[in-house]
């Protein structure tokens, strides 16, 4: 019985090792965030669409950045400036969107996004590197985010 545990436990937590990568940090140009009601923020990207039916494929992420709760009771957020933390590229492996989504099926970067740990994104900002912590949620097809207020600051 318990050698059955045993292999039970060691085929579980293989499994488990195996499902999940540990951490991803994805190389971008335009860190573009978008807010959302509550000041939330999420950030994604587009890739072309390889079904004909579809225009482009959107890989959706948030930015976890609630801070608390004030004292009147409201949601307190932290904004993108005070989220960003410097990063040394020399210290890291990294890759770029391109070299992600490359040679692969929209299907399968979504499971493999969706299998990471953790996902980060690095940008520039005055001639500096920073990061920003994403949680995955999902692929929309025909989506293109747009911002038409005037006061983005993201």
């Amino acid at each position: 019985m318990k050698r059955l545990i045993l292999i039970a436990l060691l085929i579980f937590s293989f499994q488990y090792a195996v499902s999940q990568n540990d951490t991803i940090y994805l190389m971008v140009e335009d860190v573009s965030i978008q807010s959302r009601i509550g000041q939330e923020l999420s950030w994604g990207f587009l890739v072309k669409s390889h079904d004909d039916r579809f225009i482009c494929d959107y890989y959706k992420f948030q930015i976890p950045n609630w801070m608390g709760i004030d004292e009147k009771g409201e949601d307190i957020f932290f904004n993108a400036d005070q989220l960003k933390k410097g990063i040394d590229l020399d210290s890291i492996h990294f890759e770029t969107i391109s070299s992600f989504i490359l040679n692969k099926k929209p299907w399968e970067i979504h499971n493999e996004l969706s299998l990471i740990k953790e996902i980060f994104i690095i940008g520039r900002q005055n001639g500096n590197y920073y990061f920003l912590p994403l949680i995955y949620e999902g692929t929309r097809k025909n989506i293109i985010p747009t911002d038409l207020s005037f006061d983005n600051k993201g």
